[in-house]
């Protein structure tokens, strides 16, 4: 449930262990320095259903579940997470589900009147991103992608040993698509996005449509864009990923 800064490479993992996952998330920065996010992610029901059952097993054991919020599919729960949140000036604008061909999604959009306050909640965690005004007078908006891999980390996993890995779990991955966006408030200057539109530039992957997606994933350049801050006065943040301010 986390906004744009979230890593590429944590949504893999996830992916990984809990089955194929579609992903679009839009982060928008007002030249007021609001800012809102537009998040749907979706998951095959039969994949959400056996989540929610082996929860269920977990908590009827006694078992004490590991808390991740990534891939939540309960509205309410939603609802009462974001209701937290209201006090450090985060608003749950809308929250809906929808099934579709087999798919379940969760469509939401949340908004604050101060971006900096994202990096005060857990909304930013696992996340490391910093906006700053460069010698020129720009803005660069930079996620850290270089910080997370996939797979082993162990010295005993080679290079090799990491692909063939990554070359055997491609069918498990059939059908992610995952698209990262980003609307500024300025001309874009320089961005290393796959596609750009007028304000809005966008990394996009479809691991049907190019596997060199998940075989690269721990060569993943950092998410880079730059843009003109004629007019605008944003405040500088960075967000290191812990929960200390």
């Amino acid at each position: 449930m986390r906004i744009w800064m979230k890593a590429a490479m944590i949504l893999m993992l996830a992916g990984l262990i809990s089955g194929c996952v579609k992903m679009d998330q839009t982060l928008t920065i007002n030249d007021d320095g609001s800012a809102s996010v537009e998040m749907s992610y979706g998951m095959s029901e039969a994949m959400v259903n056996q989540m929610e059952a082996m929860k269920k097993m977990s908590a009827s054991m006694g078992e004490e579940e590991e808390e991740d919020d990534s891939f939540d599919f309960d509205e309410q729960s939603i609802r009462d997470r974001f209701a937290g949140l209201k006090e450090e000036g985060i608003t749950l604008d809308s929250v809906s589900t929808e099934v579709k061909d087999g798919w379940k999604y969760i469509n939401m959009k949340y908004s604050t009147k101060d971006l900096a306050a994202l990096a005060k909640t857990d909304l930013a965690e696992n996340s490391k991103m910093s906006l700053k005004k460069n010698a020129d007078g720009n803005y660069v908006l930079l996620q850290k992608n270089s910080d997370y891999n996939m797979g082993d980390d162990s010295e005993e996993t080679s290079p090799e040993m990491k692909e063939m890995m990554m070359k055997q779990m491609l069918p498990m991955m059939k059908g992610m698509q995952v698209a990262f966006r980003v609307k500024v408030p300025g001309e874009i200057i320089e961005s290393n996005a796959t596609e750009v539109q007028g304000k809005e530039v966008a990394w996009v992957y479809d691991v049907d449509k190019d596997p060199s997606f998940i075989l690269n994933a721990d060569k993943m350049e950092d998410m880079k864009v730059v843009f003109s801050g004629k007019g605008l006065s944003l405040e500088d943040i960075e967000i290191t990923g812990s929960d200390e301010d």
